[in-house]
């Protein structure tokens, strides 16, 4: 899941010519959230799978995709601010 999210953010980028890319970000000023899963009261997303857990995964694929669109002008926020933070599916 993580790996299609990530090629589609790329895939999204890369289509677009860097001169429009740099116009629609200029005009536009996008604020993207980013989740990076677990853990929650659903899953802990601790167990290890082929030597990583989910939670390490997650938190590493959200620092780089926060990484890269921070360097094209976009403000990221993310729903927690470290890995091991509790993150509840709840409705406000």
């Amino acid at each position: 899941m993580l790996g299609l999210i990530a090629f589609v953010v790329s895939h999204f980028f890369q289509q677009i010519p860097a001169v429009e890319l740099r116009d629609l970000i200029a005009a536009t000023k996008p604020i993207i959230c980013i989740d990076p899963g677990h853990p929650s009261e659903v899953s802990s997303g601790v167990e290890l799978q082929n030597g990583a857990t989910e939670v390490h995964l997650a938190w590493l694929v959200g620092l780089k995709l926060q990484e890269a669109l921070n360097a094209k002008a976009c403000t990221v926020i993310l729903t927690k601010s470290k890995e091991d933070e509790l993150v509840k599916n709840t409705v406000c």
